[in-house]
């Protein structure tokens, strides 16, 4: 089972080879292929009962879980115009919520629990349909343009996800990116620790999720009320994430993340006073059990989607995919080492290990983010640098205008 995070962690680090040589498209379709092979190898291994075959498609899966989420979000930033940029990056977010509760009904045993089978292989169905949509879409219009120089084809890409009331900003008309420049750039340093620490703010839900009903039980809820608050914990996720869809683009991003990071932050630290109040206070225990269903509701808002795409809002397109990749591998690092310590850590000290592991963490993350984070919303990248960079001068953006004349 934990060959996931081992193949997550190298499906990261994948990701920008794919995505930043060979185009977005061409990353999202083959992670889409070998997620597929990896769908059809578990349909397999079940049916011939063959555990390697089991093994192996797994671990293709957990690597491609890593690309096509990647090449998803540079597509949605990429393609979106600035004003709908947040909203429709938004919509991996909830992609990812509505399939983790699409996975845990088609789990349950009076549909596919006792029939694994159907069960490994109903992701074919997903797979198949996702490489029909991809194959006829054009890449990104800033990949197009920027990175590859290809005017022509750019302007079909962006007619294509905008309409021809559009244009492309020429950030930089260098193509590749390095770790080397992106480490010994001052201002990219400063991208990778506001998003670095913003994603620190997401590591507590992986834990909540996989180990909520051992935590109430601590507090003894009954375990068929500890059992739910899980599956309660998703469906007010995925309620969040809509919430969050319709409200990232009214409210400033900057407001919303420091925000809701802090309104969960607060909620595990009333989890923990709620724990220490429990034995005293007859049915505090019900209080634990709101805080993590309150958790789940604030993440899906914005904390979780912001956090992923913060990233790619800081730093000029060429240098996306590798930031990108080395931001999710850190969080990849801190996600597996707090999902393997949690419990133990809560046998022995209780709730004092969320202070430890997850609020003391995510309040310097908050603090720097108050002190560092520039406004994202509705701007484009070369203005967000220019705050990243501590001034703000004017600076001329060659402009691509595209309308129908240039179509023909």
């Amino acid at each position: 089972m934990n060959i996931w995070f081992i193949g997550f962690f190298f499906g990261i680090w994948l990701s920008p080879l794919l995505n930043d040589r060979y185009g977005r498209k061409i990353g999202f379709i083959v992670g889409n292929a070998f997620s597929l092979l990896a769908s059809i190898l578990r349909f397999l291994a079940i049916i011939l009962k063959v555990p390697e075959l089991l093994f192996v498609g797994r671990a293709i899966a957990s690597v491609m879980a890593a690309v096509t989420y990647q090449s998803l979000i540079l597509f949605l930033q990429e393609c979106s115009p600035t004003d709908l940029r947040g909203m429709l990056s938004l919509m991996s977010e909830i992609s990812y919520s509505s399939m983790c509760a699409l996975g845990m009904f088609l789990g349950t045993n009076q549909i596919f629990g006792h029939k694994l089978s159907f069960l490994l292989g109903f992701a074919i169905i997903p797979s198949e349909f996702t490489l029909v949509v991809l194959f006829p879409i054009p890449d990104t219009p800033k990949y197009l343009y920027i990175t590859k120089r290809d005017r022509e084809a750019a302007i079909k890409s962006i007619t294509f996800f905008q309409g021809r009331d559009a244009n492309v900003e020429e950030e930089d008309l260098k193509s590749t990116s390095s770790l080397k420049e992106i480490l010994t750039t001052p201002y990219i340093r400063k991208a990778i620790c506001l998003s670095f620490l913003a994603l620190e703010n997401t590591v507590p839900l992986w834990s909540l999720l996989l180990s909520s009903t051992e935590f109430l039980r601590h507090v003894n809820l009954e375990d068929n009320v500890a059992a739910w608050t899980s599956t309660g914990m998703t469906i007010l996720y995925i309620v969040g994430t809509v919430i969050g869809f319709f409200a990232v683009e009214r409210f400033k991003r900057r407001i919303l993340l420091i925000g809701l990071s802090s309104l969960n932050n607060t909620i595990l630290l009333l989890y923990v006073v709620f724990e220490l109040l429990n034995k005293a206070v007859d049915g505090i225990k019900y209080g634990c059990m709101a805080c993590l269903l309150l958790y789940g509701l604030t993440y899906g808002c914005g904390v979780g989607s912001l956090s992923w795409i913060l990233s790619l809002e800081l730093v000029p397109q060429r240098h996306r995919s590798l930031v990108q990749s080395l931001c999710y591998s850190l969080n990849t690092v801190m996600v597996v080492i707090s999902t393997f310590v949690i419990l133990p850590l809560y046998e022995k000290i209780n709730s004092f290990a969320f202070l430890v592991l997850y609020i003391a963490p995510s309040t310097y993350s908050i603090f720097y983010m108050i002190r560092f984070l520039p406004e994202t919303s509705k701007r484009e990248v070369f203005d967000i640098v220019e705050d990243l960079k501590g001034r703000r001068v004017g600076k001329i953006v060659e402009e691509v205008s595209i309308d129908s004349s240039e179509m023909y």
